[in-house]
């Protein structure tokens, strides 16, 4: 299977597993203007931090769904045009799937600016250096 393909079963698997997130967003937001209900509103007794973890949970992933498939274009282009297969066909293969997983737990190092405790800084901090790793991988091989 192409690398191509990979790239886009993964933005696909990222797009079935964030789009509900941000469609849940959508509609307590619409609950919260129009039927009064308050479930971002901290004067309600809820969390106003809520809303920026939804947001971010499909915002994150967003940026590896527009990366992932341009990755896969240009892989197949490469290939292509040097008329060989790419030597790290597996190592590839797998970090497009690691990128696909490590997405699900860095969303939060967009809002360190509020108050999220020190332990979860830790947590998304070496989430966000983990990822590095397999964009590396796919990068440079």
């Amino acid at each position: 299977m192409g690398l191509f393909l990979w790239c886009m079963l993964v933005t696909a698997f990222i797009l079935l597993t964030t789009l509900p997130v941000l469609a849940r967003c959508i509609t307590i937001i619409l609950f919260d203007r129009h039927l009064n209900t308050s479930y971002f509103d901290s004067r309600g007794g809820r969390d106003a931090v809520l809303f920026q973890h939804l947001f971010w949970f499909f915002g994150h992933p967003e940026v590896y769904v527009l990366i992932l498939p341009r990755f896969g274009i240009l892989s197949h282009v490469i290939e292509f045009h040097c008329s060989r297969v790419l030597l790290g066909y597996v190592r590839i293969v797998w970090s497009i799937m690691s990128i696909g997983f490590l997405r699900f737990v860095v969303w939060a190092h967009h809002i360190y600016s509020v108050r999220i405790d020190t332990d979860s800084k830790v947590y998304f901090s070496t989430a966000t250096i983990m990822i590095g790793i397999p964009t590396g991988v796919k990068i440079f091989t």
